[in-house]
């Protein structure tokens, strides 16, 4: 796994810090990525042998799906079509989490699947999990369910907890900004 969390002291997301020690904590293997560049994000696509990718930073929309992208390190920052090409997606088939606002979002883009799923699932990578909407420090914090559990506590497959999570979301006194 690879722990990808660009300056997470200066971003204005304190609680990435916390994330990334949660990660090394459930999985001590667990490499984190610094600094957290263009460079060195692309030498991850082209060499890198990491079975997860995890970020957690901010994301931005843009004018088609494609360019959709994560934000990193001295203003720099990756599109979804960076992963299109990549050589980890062909060779190691990873998971991608992405802990970003809306990136999760996708749409057709010259007739195909666009996005970061369209393009990482077309560049073989195992699949893709990212939020539609805005991420909300309050609500997440403590992992992908507000009532404490995750896939590390106990669910047996993604399955089950996407359809908990659902259910959750569908809450109306769950806040999303």
């Amino acid at each position: 796994m690879t722990i990808v969390v660009p300056g997470a002291a200066h971003s204005g997301l304190p609680w990435a810090a916390d994330e990334v020690q949660q990660l090394r904590a459930l999985l001590p293997f667990a490499e984190r990525l610094t600094p957290v560049t263009r460079r060195q994000l692309g030498r991850l696509l082209d060499d890198g042998d990491a079975q997860i990718v995890h970020f957690s930073g901010h994301g931005s929309v843009g004018a088609n799906a494609d360019l959709t992208a994560l934000e990193l390190e001295g203003g720099e920052s990756i599109t979804a079509m960076a992963f299109a090409a990549s050589r980890l997606g062909s060779t190691r088939q990873p998971l991608l989490f992405l802990n970003a606002c809306t990136v999760g979002r996708g749409g057709r883009v010259l007739g195909r699947a666009g996005g970061f799923a369209g393009n990482c699932i077309e560049a073989g990578w195992s699949g893709v999990v990212a939020p539609y909407w805005p991420v909300l420090d309050a609500s997440n914090r403590e992992g992908p369910n507000p009532n404490g559990t995750n896939l590390a506590q106990g669910h047996e497959h993604v399955g089950l907890w996407s359809s908990q999570e659902r259910t959750i979301a569908r809450k109306p006194d769950r806040p999303c900004v």
